[in-house]
């Protein structure tokens, strides 16, 4: 069953993410990092999913709102980010059923992957992986121009936002290096 999680059921997955996600950060300034990330106006737009199995947590998301504006119009779409299986519960499934109850819900909205985990895993969704970006800038708005839509922008974009937070939190510039 898919579920929105509270700040609390977040705080608690943290820990789980920490765990997987660290890189070169302690758990601890690992957590600190995210509680930024969450902090920060950007996630006004971010939601964090979860998927329960016999009311154990087994997977969870990010789901960030964006808009997609081309020349001629602006659709609502959505980014995918964060997608995580606790390691007790890998390869049964819970990720993949995880994102086709989401997807199903969500309709021909359209959508981005921001991972470099495991892109043949993504492709049966219909992902198509992209080079990653060095820079760009995303909006507060989540607006992101181009001339037409294009995965390659969303993920600039998203890339420019992940160099603001070292910036502004140089704490965290390996977490978000890495993650």
């Amino acid at each position: 069953m898919l579920i929105i999680a509270t700040a609390e059921d977040r705080k608690a997955l943290s820990q789980l993410r920490a765990k997987v996600w660290k890189g070169a950060l302690s758990e601890e300034r690992f957590q600190i990092r995210n509680s930024r990330l969450y902090a920060h106006p950007f996630a006004k737009r971010m939601t964090t999913y979860l998927f329960k199995v016999n009311g154990a947590v087994v997977s969870s998301m990010d789901i960030l709102s964006i808009k997609l504006v081309t020349t001629t119009e602006a659709q609502d779409g959505f980014l995918v980010a964060s997608v995580l299986t606790a390691p007790e519960y890998r390869k049964k499934g819970h990720a993949s059923r995880m994102l086709e109850e989401y997807f199903r819900k969500e309709g021909k909205k359209p959508r981005v992957l921001y991972s470099d985990i495991a892109p043949k895993f993504y492709e049966k969704f219909g992902f198509v992986l992209r080079p990653a970006c060095v820079r760009s800038n995303l909006t507060s708005s989540g607006e992101i121009s181009a001339k037409e839509i294009s995965v390659d922008a969303v993920s600039k974009n998203i890339c420019e936002f992940r160099a603001s937070l070292v910036r502004e939190y140089p704490l965290a510039s390996a977490a978000v290096a890495l993650d």
